[in-house]
């Protein structure tokens, strides 16, 4: 019996699903978690759905809606979060292997600047000596260029990802720091505090 051949455009169907099934969307997380459910809530959705997405970082913000101008910075309900994923998570992977593990996730949770919201000037949160571990992790995760964008989910307020700008504007030469911004893709949900106009 002769052997079957594919037609082309089969093979090349099959081909552009195995890489899209590889190639999944690299995703960074910026929320201030903890001033109401809302953040909680879509974080537990989020990790419902995690393994369609590399999650490369959960940086938690100020409370963007605070009457202070400075507040706690809660990334132990992100932890907390995760350690309620780490439950269900021998029966997620049953269904798809592709879920991460849950002390990778506790490992790109990173903290932010505790200053947030309105009433806070911008350059009260960018500049010198402003840089947090949230603005050092989005920088580390925008200098990985493997052909994928990095998505940015600005769930509160944009410091750390304004502290992250003007530190490459700051000390990279133009094309360095213009790369980095061809690669990243940022989804704002609203203007939660001074820096996202900036």
């Amino acid at each position: 019996m002769k052997p079957r051949l594919f037609p082309a455009s089969l093979i090349l169907i099959l081909a552009t699903l195995t890489t899209a099934a590889v190639s999944k969307p690299r995703l960074l997380v910026l929320t201030d978690i903890g001033q109401d459910p809302d953040d909680q809530q879509s974080l537990v959705r989020l990790l419902h759905y995690a393994n369609e997405f590399e999650i490369v970082g959960l940086v938690a913000t100020a409370d963007n809606n605070s009457k202070k101008e400075s507040a706690t910075i809660k990334d132990a309900i992100i932890h907390e979060a995760i350690e309620h994923y780490a439950t269900v998570y021998p029966n997620l992977i049953l269904h798809d292997s592709d879920y991460p593990k849950p002390d990778q996730l506790h490992r790109i949770v990173k903290p932010g600047n505790a200053l947030g919201g309105n009433r806070v000037p911008v350059f009260a949160t960018i500049g010198p000596g402003k840089d947090t571990e949230g603005s050092d992790w989005i920088i580390n995760m925008g200098d990985i260029h493997d052909g994928r964008p990095l998505n940015i989910a600005i769930w509160g307020g944009a410091c750390d990802l304004a502290q992250a700008l003007w530190k490459l504007r700051e000390t990279r030469p133009q094309n360095e720091w213009e790369y980095w911004l061809s690669d990243i893709r940022i989804h704002s949900i609203d203007d939660q505090d001074n820096t996202n106009a900036w």
